[in-house]
């Protein structure tokens, strides 16, 4: 009784471990996710400034945009990572985003992998100690004869 009692405790600190990773990975994947749609938000920027011919209004935020016009249209400057910045044109600009947007869909799929296997774990567990549960009910409950 005990020995099952022990094995139950070590699945729910297994289970728990597993539920933690989970959460970190749903953290890691929603950040890849707000990521990817800022990076795509860009790239439609970069698009219209370069069909721009005047005046363009440049996004700030929150649905808010901002009037640009006789500003140098032909080059931006992008976080290239650990806030170095570097001028580019705007095909430049462009290229560097799509492979960021690559490289994060590449790392998306692999972490829901993991999440996939992570769940697959967990319902291991889950399973695993139903069945041990329900062992430890039938040798400690009565029979109702």
């Amino acid at each position: 009784m005990a020995g099952k009692e022990d094995e139950l405790r070590d699945l729910a600190a297994q289970a728990q471990a597993h539920q933690q990773q989970m959460a970190a990975i749903s953290n890691q994947l929603n950040s890849i996710s707000t990521t990817m749609e800022e990076i795509a938000a860009a790239m439609d920027t970069l698009q219209n400034i370069a069909a721009a011919k005047e005046e363009v209004l440049l996004p700030i935020g929150a649905g808010t945009y901002m009037r640009a016009k006789g500003a140098d249209i032909e080059h931006v400057v992008v976080n290239v990572g650990a806030n170095i910045m570097s001028e580019k044109t705007i095909p430049e600009a462009t290229e560097f985003l799509d492979k960021r947007m690559k490289t994060l869909n590449g790392l998306q799929v692999r972490l829901q992998r993991a999440a996939d296997e992570v769940s697959k774990k967990l319902a291991d567990i889950d399973l695993q100690a139903r069945t041990l549960a329900g062992g430890m009910d039938r040798n400690v409950r009565p029979s109702q004869e």
